[in-house]
């Protein structure tokens, strides 16, 4: 950690309870990883939560980084602890849980920890396992949230909360805070310099554009990219030729490549043109899986191979053999395996495995050789395995439901992390507090200012911004 860094992290945790707002790419991440290594150099234990998995990686890395000891640290979403702590104390959080979340009830989970962190046997459990609490994207809490945050506060006084208003996307069941009567009038606000660092040695131009732009960008207005002339940054008229182009202009070697759109609708049709050289990125309950799961868990066994098959398609290149009367036979039970599709024979044969035998048993073992055929290329890579893997889970404890299994497939992501990609498309949801070197923003006429803001500063090196118009209006 460098003397800059150093003095910054110090007289932060000599000021705590505060609230410090930081645009993107300004070093919240270090500060955070920073404050957990400076007190971790004293003896003391600190606990870190964010909203999402991405952002629990993106401080997990900086804390590797300083060499922070994992036992010194605690880093999870704000769901995740509280649904650690509502399995834990169901009788004070009033609600049974089951052993893997199920995230459709992050409200409830939140409403039941907040119960929970209020009893003083709980006060003193988090008074003395943590000397300070940092919640980083504060900007995206609920009121439920904050209640909740506010509850450990009142055990761990040494609370920092650090965000961004510009970049409050999520939209969380409740109404979001208010930055400025919810949080700066009970943590006060604290100045830390500010300096573009994701940009610094890359693009240190971009940078302090995306940093002068972003009053303009909270104020509302408009943003003409024909009027800017930026190292690194262009603006081209929306084809899905022209976006292929670029994506597959990024050689080995020219670092991390993400493509960003607001909606799957945006994103979808363009992994399916780039040969697979490009993976989607799956939000973490997994809602695409748990679509085809539960299709699967609950339809007769004579529809596996075709049910399969379909989901085949939606995850891989080299499927489109697999037509119309390919799906009839199928369907009827015949053998597929007959008609002349030579480029997928391998496939075909495995689907008719299934029909002679239907069971999950058969459909775990024909994705694993579906997964393993040289001649397709995955582009969901994330929801093949994990699908994969979870009835596995089925097949191997027939007393899990298949939306079981996937919640604790999705949870050991939670916990471990995502495997890094080098060629990612995904939602701005799911990437705000990530980095990568290039960024390439789909149908930016979809996106509001905050999705444009936390689309644009993803990428240390290069923007290029798609869309029907170089004149983006917000409201």
């Amino acid at each position: 950690m460098d003397k800059e860094l150093s003095d910054v992290v110090n007289e932060l945790l000599m000021s705590l309870p505060a609230s410090v707002e930081m645009p993107a790419g300004t070093g919240k991440t270090q500060i955070v990883a920073g404050m957990a290594a400076a007190a971790s150099a004293r003896s003391q234990k600190t606990l870190v939560l964010t909203h999402t998995n991405a952002g629990v990686d993106a401080i997990r890395k900086r804390l590797r980084k300083f060499g922070v000891p994992n036992h010194d640290v605690h880093v999870d979403t704000i769901t995740g602890w509280a649904f650690d702590l509502v399995r834990s104390y169901p009788a004070l959080a009033g609600i049974e849980v089951p052993s893997a979340p199920d995230w459709e009830r992050s409200e409830e989970y939140i409403h039941g920890a907040a119960h929970v962190v209020s009893a003083e046997a709980i006060k003193s459990m988090h008074r003395a396992s943590f000397d300070y609490l940092l919640v980083d994207e504060y900007q995206d809490c609920v009121k439920g949230q904050h209640k909740f945050i506010c509850a450990i506060q009142s055990a761990i006084p040494a609370t920092l909360l650090i965000g961004d208003r510009l970049q409050g996307i999520f939209g969380f069941s409740g109404s979001l805070i208010d930055w400025d009567s919810d949080v700066i009038s009970v943590f006060l606000p604290h100045d830390v310099p500010v300096k573009s660092w994701r940009w610094a040695n890359h693009n240190e131009v971009l940078g302090e554009w995306l940093l002068g732009i972003r009053s303009e960008l909270v104020a509302g207005g408009s943003l003409d990219f024909s009027k800017v002339n930026i190292h690194g940054l262009r603006w081209l008229k929306s084809d899905i030729k022209e976006i292929c182009k670029v994506a597959y202009s990024f050689k080995t070697g020219n670092g991390s490549v993400v493509i960003i759109g607001k909606y799957d609708h945006d994103i979808i049709p363009i992994a399916e043109r780039l040969n697979g050289k490009y993976v989607i990125m799956e939000d973490i309950r997994g809602r695409f899986m748990h679509k085809f799961l539960d299709e699967l868990v609950n339809s007769d066994s004579c529809d596996f191979a075709s049910l399969l098959a379909e989901f085949a398609k939606k995850c891989f290149i080299g499927l489109s053999g697999i037509d119309q009367p390919v799906m009839r036979k199928l369907k009827a039970g015949n053998i597929a395996a007959n008609l002349k599709r030579d480029e997928i024979k391998e496939v075909l044969a495995v689907l008719d495995i299934i029909n002679q035998n239907p069971s999950l048993s058969a459909v775990e073992d024909a994705m694993i050789k579906i997964g393993d055929c040289k001649a397709l290329r995955l582009y969901r890579r994330e929801a093949w395995w994990d699908t994969q893997r979870s009835i596995a889970s089925v097949v191997a404890d027939s007393s899990l439901s298949g939306t079981d299994a996937l919640a604790r497939v999705r949870d050991r992501v939670r916990h471990a992390g995502r495997l890094p990609q080098s060629r990612v498309i995904s939602r701005t949801v799911l990437i705000k507090g990530l980095e990568y070197d290039h960024a390439i923003v789909v149908n930016a006429e979809t996106l509001d200012q905050r999705d444009l803001y936390v689309a644009l500063t993803r990428a240390r090196k290069t923007v290029t911004v798609f869309s029907k118009s170089s004149l983006l209006r917000f409201k």
